[in-house]
């Protein structure tokens, strides 16, 4: 399971979890909610404290594991 934290283009949180995007969402109390980037898909990921995120529902697609090595790269 790949998993960091990175900085948008727009200065926003973005989760990287396997081969899928998240931005974040709210956060209530310490727990962390991330919604999916593409917003025709309902996905969600929550993070309670420091533990890692987990995905409510699994996704039926394929993440874009292109996407996600540009944003890792473009913060190094």
């Amino acid at each position: 399971m790949i998993l960091s934290i990175v900085e948008s283009k727009r200065n926003k949180p973005t989760l990287l979890l396997d081969t899928f995007l998240y931005t974040r969402d709210k956060i209530l109390n310490t727990t962390v909610y991330w919604k999916y980037e593409n917003r025709s898909y309902p996905e969600r990921a929550k993070q309670y404290g420091s533990n890692p995120p987990c995905m409510k529902k699994s996704h039926n697609h394929n993440g874009d594991d292109m996407k996600c090595k540009m944003e890792q790269f473009r913060m190094k």
